[in-house]
């Protein structure tokens, strides 16, 4: 099975750091990102598929630099497009028809177990409970993706489902039109909940997910997060 993993962005929400280096490469208690989402991977990913822009090649210098037990490719972003959906159209080419594949970001810490999970749904997208006030949560209905609705204003203090970034999908969803989110970006979660009923998706809670998407994220990860 492939594994897609989105690297390009430029991480400006944790600049100064992302100024000299992708976000995938910044350290978690010592290691890349990077490194900890490769080695958490289920055991039937077989082969990996890098999507780079901003600074590709020190990311390709470091992955070079260990060894996987599965094949790493990088592609190069669409130049003109942005956004998790545009990353992911750069990989379109090189998935077969009817192939389910898994996709995750690259500035986000899962552990395998929660990755296992997903991969036992033929179409699954990840949720977990938390405390995030600026994200839209998530509603499903009998098991399957249905929504976004803004938060209350209880839980933007306690918490609710929200998306995580990760999912396994198949070739179909290359036969959408993609749903643009904002600035021109086109998003993967827009564009499922826009086609919810010709394609399916089941929701699957985690709890291992941690994203590291500001400087307050990554400084609580380097504190209390357990590899």
């Amino acid at each position: 099975m492939k594994a897609i993993i989105l690297c390009a962005g430029r991480g400006t929400r944790l600049k100064p750091l992302t100024d000299t280096a992708p976000k995938t490469l910044l350290l978690v208690q010592g290691k890349p990102i990077l490194e900890y989402i490769l080695r958490e991977l289920p055991e039937n990913i077989t082969e990996v598929f890098l999507v780079v822009g901003y600074l590709g090649e020190k990311i390709r210098d470091f992955v070079e630099s260990k060894n996987y037990p599965f094949s790493i490719n990088y592609i190069q972003q669409i130049p003109d497009k942005k956004g998790t959906g545009a990353a992911l159209l750069s990989v379109k080419p090189f998935i077969n028809k009817g192939e389910r594949f898994l996709v995750l970001n690259g500035d986000d810490l899962i552990k395998k177990h929660d990755l296992e999970n997903l991969l036992l749904h033929s179409r699954s997208f990840q949720v977990q409970h938390a405390i995030l006030p600026g994200h839209y949560k998530i509603i499903s209905k009998e098991g399957f993706l249905s929504r976004f609705e803004p938060q209350t204003d209880e839980e933007k203090e306690k918490g609710a489902l929200v998306a995580t970034g990760a999912y396994v999908l198949d070739s179909n969803f290359f036969d959408f039109e993609p749903r643009e989110v904002w600035g021109g970006e086109i998003g993967i979660p827009q564009t499922l909940v826009a086609h919810t009923h010709d394609y399916p998706v089941t929701t699957v809670v985690c709890t291992s997910w941690k994203p590291i998407n500001t400087i307050e994220h990554l400084e609580r990860a380097n504190k209390d997060f357990s590899y």
